[in-house]
């Protein structure tokens, strides 16, 4: 995985920047809110209400969008972070540099077992699997899409 390693830090500061916006989002929409009980509260009493709404609307106003961009860095940081660990689960490099029993669990779907295979039966060019139906070259002893071994009819 070692290949990866700078890429997983820049995921991991995307998503921790991202948080640390949205948190500057709280503070700015909740200081702003905060500023407008303060005024409505030195004000006379009948501007004092709007000073209040006015408060909140500019604190939502400000706030929020911030929050906002704060939600899409860290959505960033994520999905960085997923189409790593698909390529790191994907790569034939990094397979290849695995541990043998490691290799082997990653590579094959189901235990191999002393039981007779199923056998594929023959449709022109293609033998088709009998657990998926989908249609592998003639000669092959294992689907190209399902990875099930089957015995070739004769």
């Amino acid at each position: 995985m070692s290949r990866y390693d700078d890429a997983y830090i820049v995921s991991q500061s995307l998503v921790g920047f991202g948080s640390l916006v949205k948190i500057a989002g709280y503070v700015v929409g909740g200081a702003t809110i905060l500023l407008g009980f303060v005024a409505g509260a030195q004000a006379v009493s009948s501007s004092a209400v709007v000073l209040v709404l006015v408060g909140i609307i500019s604190g939502v106003a400000l706030g929020l969008p911030i929050y906002i961009l704060g939600v899409l860095v860290s959505a960033q940081g994520q999905i960085l972070k997923a189409s790593l660990d698909t390529a790191v689960h994907a790569s034939q490099i990094e397979l290849n540099t695995r541990p043998q029993a490691e290799r082997s669990s990653a590579t094959e779907p189901r235990q191999r077992t002393a039981e007779p295979l199923p056998a594929a039966s023959a449709s022109g060019r293609f033998l088709v699997c009998p657990s998926c139906g989908k249609q592998n070259p003639q000669g092959s002893s294992e689907c190209q899409w399902c990875h099930q071994r089957y015995a070739v009819e004769s």
